[in-house]
Protein backbone atom coordinates (compact mmCIF):
# COMPACT_ATOMS: atom_id res chain seq x y z
CA UNK A 1 0.00 0.00 0.00
CA UNK A 2 1.28 3.79 -0.93
CA UNK A 3 2.18 5.28 2.32
CA UNK A 4 0.93 9.00 2.86
CA UNK A 5 1.61 11.84 0.31
CA UNK A 6 3.57 13.66 3.55
CA UNK A 7 5.32 16.85 1.93
CA UNK A 8 8.84 15.37 2.10
CA UNK A 9 7.18 11.91 -0.05
CA UNK A 10 5.60 14.21 -2.02
CA UNK A 11 8.99 16.33 -2.88
CA UNK A 12 11.28 13.65 -3.42
CA UNK A 13 8.60 11.92 -5.95
CA UNK A 14 8.65 15.33 -7.85
CA UNK A 15 12.47 15.15 -8.50
CA UNK A 16 12.29 11.85 -9.06
CA UNK A 17 9.97 11.93 -11.92
CA UNK A 18 11.44 15.15 -13.10
CA UNK A 19 14.85 13.25 -13.23
CA UNK A 20 13.98 10.71 -15.39
CA UNK A 21 11.54 13.03 -17.68
CA UNK A 22 11.49 16.57 -19.11
CA UNK A 23 7.97 18.20 -17.90
CA UNK A 24 5.43 21.18 -17.82
CA UNK A 25 4.70 22.43 -14.06
CA UNK A 26 1.25 21.99 -14.72
CA UNK A 27 1.79 18.27 -15.47
CA UNK A 28 3.68 17.98 -12.60
CA UNK A 29 1.35 19.22 -10.50
CA UNK A 30 -0.85 16.62 -11.72
CA UNK A 31 1.29 13.99 -10.62
CA UNK A 32 1.58 14.74 -7.58
CA UNK A 33 -1.93 15.90 -7.36
CA UNK A 34 -3.08 12.11 -7.74
CA UNK A 35 -0.36 10.90 -5.16
CA UNK A 36 -2.66 13.98 -2.61
CA UNK A 37 -5.80 12.42 -3.60
CA UNK A 38 -5.00 8.82 -2.99
CA UNK A 39 -3.29 9.42 0.41
CA UNK A 40 -6.63 11.38 1.40
CA UNK A 41 -8.78 8.17 0.24
CA UNK A 42 -6.33 5.20 1.91
CA UNK A 43 -5.12 7.46 4.76
CA UNK A 44 -7.25 10.20 5.36
CA UNK A 45 -4.50 12.81 4.59
CA UNK A 46 -5.96 16.31 4.12
CA UNK A 47 -6.33 17.12 0.71
CA UNK A 48 -5.88 20.62 1.44
CA UNK A 49 -2.80 20.38 2.99
CA UNK A 50 -1.68 18.01 0.28
CA UNK A 51 -2.33 20.54 -2.28
CA UNK A 52 -0.53 23.70 -0.06
CA UNK A 53 2.42 21.32 -0.43
CA UNK A 54 2.11 20.90 -4.06
CA UNK A 55 2.25 24.18 -4.59
CA UNK A 56 5.16 24.95 -2.96
CA UNK A 57 7.31 22.36 -4.27
CA UNK A 58 6.20 23.63 -7.74
CA UNK A 59 7.45 27.13 -6.86
CA UNK A 60 10.63 25.70 -5.31
CA UNK A 61 11.71 24.11 -8.40
CA UNK A 62 10.85 26.50 -10.51
CA UNK A 63 13.08 28.91 -8.88
CA UNK A 64 15.68 26.82 -8.88
CA UNK A 65 15.38 26.25 -12.35
CA UNK A 66 14.11 21.99 -12.46
CA UNK A 67 10.84 23.64 -13.71
CA UNK A 68 10.96 25.32 -16.37
CA UNK A 69 7.60 26.14 -18.74
CA UNK A 70 8.88 28.16 -21.69
CA UNK A 71 11.91 26.03 -22.29
CA UNK A 72 9.76 23.09 -22.10
CA UNK A 73 7.00 24.21 -24.41
CA UNK A 74 9.94 25.08 -27.23
CA UNK A 75 11.24 21.67 -27.03
CA UNK A 76 7.75 20.07 -27.30
CA UNK A 77 7.22 22.21 -29.98
CA UNK A 78 9.81 21.95 -32.09
CA UNK A 79 9.45 17.88 -31.35
CA UNK A 80 5.99 17.75 -32.77
CA UNK A 81 6.48 19.60 -35.22
CA UNK A 82 9.37 17.23 -36.64
CA UNK A 83 6.91 14.67 -36.22
CA UNK A 84 4.60 16.18 -38.27
CA UNK A 85 1.84 17.73 -36.52
CA UNK A 86 0.40 20.60 -37.75
CA UNK A 87 0.30 24.07 -35.77
CA UNK A 88 -3.26 23.50 -34.61
CA UNK A 89 -2.53 20.05 -33.30
CA UNK A 90 0.83 21.11 -31.53
CA UNK A 91 -1.23 24.08 -30.28
CA UNK A 92 -3.70 20.78 -28.60
CA UNK A 93 -0.95 19.55 -27.58
CA UNK A 94 0.22 22.05 -24.93
CA UNK A 95 -2.99 23.50 -23.97
CA UNK A 96 -3.14 19.86 -22.55
CA UNK A 97 0.05 20.12 -20.80
CA UNK A 98 -1.06 22.91 -18.85
CA UNK A 99 0.98 25.53 -20.55
CA UNK A 100 -0.19 28.97 -20.18
CA UNK A 101 -0.50 31.26 -23.13
CA UNK A 102 2.63 33.29 -23.48
CA UNK A 103 4.67 29.68 -22.79
CA UNK A 104 2.11 28.84 -26.14
CA UNK A 105 3.33 31.84 -27.95
CA UNK A 106 6.93 31.63 -27.28
CA UNK A 107 6.78 28.21 -28.56
CA UNK A 108 5.80 29.15 -31.87
CA UNK A 109 7.40 32.39 -32.25
CA UNK A 110 10.80 30.00 -31.47
CA UNK A 111 9.24 27.98 -34.36
CA UNK A 112 9.18 30.86 -36.69
CA UNK A 113 13.00 31.90 -35.64
CA UNK A 114 13.93 28.87 -36.64
CA UNK A 115 12.04 27.15 -39.43
CA UNK A 116 11.36 29.28 -42.82
CA UNK A 117 7.89 27.37 -43.38
CA UNK A 118 6.82 24.85 -39.82
CA UNK A 119 3.87 24.23 -41.63
CA UNK A 120 4.78 23.07 -44.51
CA UNK A 121 7.83 20.95 -43.13
CA UNK A 122 5.29 19.39 -40.45
CA UNK A 123 3.25 18.47 -43.67
CA UNK A 124 6.06 16.69 -45.52
CA UNK A 125 7.11 14.97 -42.89
CA UNK A 126 3.21 13.64 -42.14
CA UNK A 127 2.80 12.17 -45.53
CA UNK A 128 5.66 11.20 -45.54
CA UNK A 129 5.61 9.23 -41.88
CA UNK A 130 2.14 7.99 -43.09
CA UNK A 131 3.04 7.27 -46.85
CA UNK A 132 0.53 9.91 -47.96
CA UNK A 133 0.19 11.41 -51.91
CA UNK A 134 3.65 11.29 -53.31
CA UNK A 135 5.24 9.10 -50.93
CA UNK A 136 2.41 6.11 -51.76
CA UNK A 137 2.63 3.31 -54.06
CA UNK A 138 2.24 4.91 -57.59
CA UNK A 139 -0.11 2.83 -58.46
CA UNK A 140 -2.48 3.50 -55.78
CA UNK A 141 -2.11 7.11 -55.76
CA UNK A 142 -4.47 8.51 -57.73
CA UNK A 143 -7.40 6.53 -56.19
CA UNK A 144 -6.02 7.65 -52.89
CA UNK A 145 -5.83 11.23 -53.33
CA UNK A 146 -9.26 12.85 -51.78
CA UNK A 147 -8.77 10.25 -48.34
CA UNK A 148 -4.84 11.48 -48.19
CA UNK A 149 -5.99 15.07 -48.69
CA UNK A 150 -8.78 13.98 -45.98
CA UNK A 151 -5.52 12.85 -43.27
CA UNK A 152 -3.89 16.08 -43.72
CA UNK A 153 -7.15 17.94 -42.92
CA UNK A 154 -7.94 15.91 -40.43
CA UNK A 155 -4.32 16.87 -38.75
CA UNK A 156 -5.28 20.37 -38.87
CA UNK A 157 -3.35 21.71 -42.23
CA UNK A 158 -4.75 24.01 -44.66
CA UNK A 159 -6.48 22.73 -47.66
CA UNK A 160 -4.06 25.07 -49.79
CA UNK A 161 -0.88 23.25 -48.39
CA UNK A 162 -2.53 19.59 -48.41
CA UNK A 163 -2.80 20.08 -52.96
CA UNK A 164 0.56 21.15 -52.49
CA UNK A 165 2.02 18.28 -50.66
CA UNK A 166 -0.24 15.21 -52.63
CA UNK A 167 -0.44 16.87 -55.53
CA UNK A 168 3.51 17.14 -55.71
CA UNK A 169 4.90 15.02 -58.58
CA UNK A 170 7.03 12.57 -56.40
CA UNK A 171 8.85 12.03 -53.44
CA UNK A 172 11.69 14.42 -54.40
CA UNK A 173 9.62 17.19 -55.30
CA UNK A 174 7.93 16.99 -52.28
CA UNK A 175 10.75 16.86 -50.34
CA UNK A 176 11.94 19.95 -52.13
CA UNK A 177 9.35 21.58 -51.23
CA UNK A 178 10.05 22.07 -47.99
CA UNK A 179 13.91 22.25 -48.55
CA UNK A 180 13.13 25.63 -50.84
CA UNK A 181 11.02 26.81 -48.01
CA UNK A 182 14.27 25.84 -45.20
CA UNK A 183 15.88 28.22 -48.16
CA UNK A 184 13.87 31.13 -47.54
CA UNK A 185 11.01 31.61 -49.72
CA UNK A 186 8.52 32.10 -46.28
CA UNK A 187 4.85 32.48 -47.83
CA UNK A 188 3.52 36.12 -46.53
CA UNK A 189 0.52 34.57 -44.93
CA UNK A 190 2.05 32.21 -42.55
CA UNK A 191 0.73 31.85 -39.05
CA UNK A 192 2.84 32.58 -35.94
CA UNK A 193 0.41 31.76 -33.57
CA UNK A 194 -3.04 29.13 -34.22
CA UNK A 195 -6.18 30.61 -32.78
CA UNK A 196 -7.29 28.42 -29.48
CA UNK A 197 -9.32 26.01 -30.07
CA UNK A 198 -11.31 23.82 -27.21
CA UNK A 199 -12.93 21.38 -30.38
CA UNK A 200 -12.24 17.63 -29.16
CA UNK A 201 -11.18 16.76 -32.69
CA UNK A 202 -8.37 19.01 -32.59
CA UNK A 203 -7.30 17.37 -28.81
CA UNK A 204 -7.09 14.25 -30.75
CA UNK A 205 -4.72 15.57 -33.53
CA UNK A 206 -2.10 15.89 -31.30
CA UNK A 207 -0.59 11.97 -31.05
CA UNK A 208 2.75 10.86 -29.30
CA UNK A 209 6.05 12.49 -28.96
CA UNK A 210 9.26 12.40 -31.22
CA UNK A 211 11.11 9.70 -29.74
CA UNK A 212 14.17 12.44 -29.23
CA UNK A 213 13.74 13.40 -25.13
CA UNK A 214 16.31 15.66 -23.63
CA UNK A 215 19.05 14.26 -21.73
CA UNK A 216 19.24 13.05 -18.06
CA UNK A 217 19.54 15.95 -15.26
CA UNK A 218 21.19 15.60 -12.08
CA UNK A 219 19.32 17.41 -9.55
CA UNK A 220 21.01 19.59 -6.99
CA UNK A 221 22.19 17.51 -3.82
CA UNK A 222 19.82 20.20 -1.85
CA UNK A 223 16.95 18.66 -3.34
CA UNK A 224 17.34 14.88 -3.12
CA UNK A 225 15.53 13.09 -0.49
CA UNK A 226 17.38 11.92 2.89
CA UNK A 227 19.15 8.74 1.07
CA UNK A 228 20.37 11.23 -1.64
CA UNK A 229 18.70 8.67 -4.23
CA UNK A 230 15.23 11.21 -4.34
CA UNK A 231 12.56 8.73 -6.03
CA UNK A 232 9.14 7.07 -5.22
CA UNK A 233 8.57 5.67 -1.57
CA UNK A 234 10.82 3.34 -1.98
CA UNK A 235 13.44 5.94 -3.86
CA UNK A 236 13.20 4.07 -7.10
CA UNK A 237 11.85 7.00 -9.29
CA UNK A 238 8.59 7.11 -11.45
CA UNK A 239 5.47 6.60 -9.89
CA UNK A 240 4.04 4.83 -6.81
CA UNK A 241 5.47 1.78 -7.86
CA UNK A 242 8.48 2.98 -9.57
CA UNK A 243 7.38 2.59 -13.24
CA UNK A 244 6.75 5.24 -15.80
CA UNK A 245 6.66 6.17 -19.50
CA UNK A 246 5.66 8.13 -22.18
CA UNK A 247 2.64 8.22 -24.20
CA UNK A 248 3.88 4.95 -26.02
CA UNK A 249 5.09 2.95 -22.82
CA UNK A 250 8.98 4.71 -23.13
CA UNK A 251 10.56 7.41 -21.74
CA UNK A 252 9.68 10.75 -23.38
CA UNK A 253 8.76 13.97 -22.62
CA UNK A 254 7.00 13.38 -19.66
CA UNK A 255 5.19 10.04 -18.18
CA UNK A 256 1.80 11.92 -16.83
CA UNK A 257 -0.03 9.46 -18.77
CA UNK A 258 1.83 6.21 -17.16
CA UNK A 259 2.72 8.02 -13.53
CA UNK A 260 0.29 8.09 -10.70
Amino acid sequence: MPKPATPQRLEKAALAYLERYAASSGSLRRVLERRVRRSAELHGTDPAEGAAAIEAIVARLTRAGFLDDRAFARGLAESLQRRGLSQRAIEARLRAKGLAEPERAAAFERLAETRADPELEAAVAYARRRRLGPFAMPDRRAARREKDLAALARQGFPLGLALRVIDAPDAVAAEALAEDAEAGDRPLDFVRHPRESGDPEEEATAQGVDSQRPPRRSLDPRFRGDDGRGGGDDGRGGGDDGSGGGDDGSEGWDGEDEIG
